[in-house]
C-alpha cells in the first residue's frame, strides 16, 4: 500500500514538475490565440466575413500593438523594479500634443505657436520646420517627465503609485492647457511619413513596428547581458539587498523612470 501511494506521489509530483516547466510565453501565446480565435468567430456571426484575413483590419491593430509595445516595453522595466508607472498614456496624449504642434503648416491659422500666447516665446520658426524637431522635442520631454517621476520616487520615499498618479493628472492638465481644449491639426505631411505603411508581399506594415522590434531587441539585450539589467532585476528581486551589494537604488530607479519617460515619449 505504501509502495502504490509513493508512486502515486512521485507521479503527481512529476507532473507538477512538469506543468511547472512550461515557459509563461506559452500561456500567454495561448491566451491570445484564444482571443484571436474569439473574434474571428464573432467575425462570422455578426459581419459575416473573417476578421483575420482583412489586410486593413490587421494592420490598424498591429499599428496599435507596435504604439501599445513600446510603451510597454518601458513599463515592463519599472515593474521589474518592483515599481509601477500609471503616467505613461496620460504622457503619451501629452507628449503628442506637443510633438504635434511643432510640426504644424503656416498655412493652419490655429498654429499653437501663431497664438498670442505663445508667439511672445518666438516659437514660430518651428511652423513648416522639418519633422525631426518635433520627434526630438517628444522624446526628450518624455525622459524629463520620466526623470521627474523617478526623482520624486528616488529622493522623497512616496510610493510610485502615488508619484506616478500624480504625474497621470499633471500630464492631463498640461495638455489641456497646452492646447486650450483645441485639436492639433494640419501637420506637416514629412511628420505623416512615420504613421504610413509600406508593402511587405501584399499586406500593409507600418513603419512604428520596425521602431518597435528595435526598442524591443535594444532593451533586451539592455536587461540581459548588461550591468543596468542586473541592477534591476537585483532591486525588484530585494531592495535591502541590492542596497547591500553596493547597489545606489535611488539613481538606478531614476534611470529606470527616465527610460520609461522617454519610450512614452517615442510613442506620442
Amino acid at each position: 500500500m505504501s509502495a502504490t501511494q509513493n508512486e502515486l506521489g512521485n507521479t503527481s509530483q512529476t507532473g507538477l514538475k512538469k506543468v511547472k516547466r512550461m515557459p509563461p510565453e506559452v500561456s500567454i501565446l495561448l491566451v491570445l490565440a484564444g482571443i484571436a480565435l474569439t473574434f474571428e468567430v464573432l467575425g462570422w456571426i455578426f459581419v459575416g466575413e473573417s476578421f483575420l484575413a482583412s489586410k486593413q483590419r490587421l494592420s490598424i491593430i498591429v499599428l496599435q500593438v507596435a504604439i501599445t509595445g513600446i510603451i510597454a516595453v518601458g513599463v515592463t522595466q519599472v515593474i521589474i523594479t518592483g515599481g509601477v508607472d500609471l503616467s505613461s498614456g496620460s504622457m503619451v496624449g501629452f507628449i503628442a500634443m506637443v510633438a504635434a504642434s511643432f510640426a504644424q503648416t503656416s498655412t493652419n491659422a490655429r498654429a499653437v505657436f501663431l497664438q498670442p500666447e505663445f508667439a511672445e516665446f518666438g516659437l514660430s520658426w518651428f511652423i513648416d520646420s522639418s519633422p525631426v524637431w518635433a520627434i526630438a522635442v517628444g522624446v526628450l520631454l518624455g525622459a524629463f517627465l520620466g526623470w521627474i517621476n523617478g526623482l520624486v520616487i528616488a529622493r522623497t520615499g512616496i510610493p510610485p503609485f502615488i508619484a506616478t498618479l500624480g504625474m497621470m493628472v499633471s500630464a492631463r492638465g498640461l495638455a489641456k492647457w497646452y492646447t486650450q481644449g483645441q485639436p492639433v491639426a494640419l501637420l506637416n505631411q514629412d511628420f505623416a511619413w512615420f504613421g504610413q505603411s509600406f508593402d511587405v508581399g501584399g499586406f500593409p506594415v507600418p513603419r512604428i513596428v520596425i521602431v518597435f522590434v528595435a526598442v524591443a531587441a535594444i532593451c533586451h539585450v539592455m536587461l540581459a547581458y548588461t550591468r543596468y539589467g542586473k541592477f534591476t532585476y537585483a532591486i525588484g528581486a530585494n531592495p535591502q539587498a541590492a542596497r547591500v551589494s553596493g547597489i545606489n537604488i535611488g539613481r538606478h530607479l531614476i534611470k529606470v523612470y527616465a527610460i520609461a519617460g522617454l519610450l512614452s515619449g517615442l510613442a506620442g
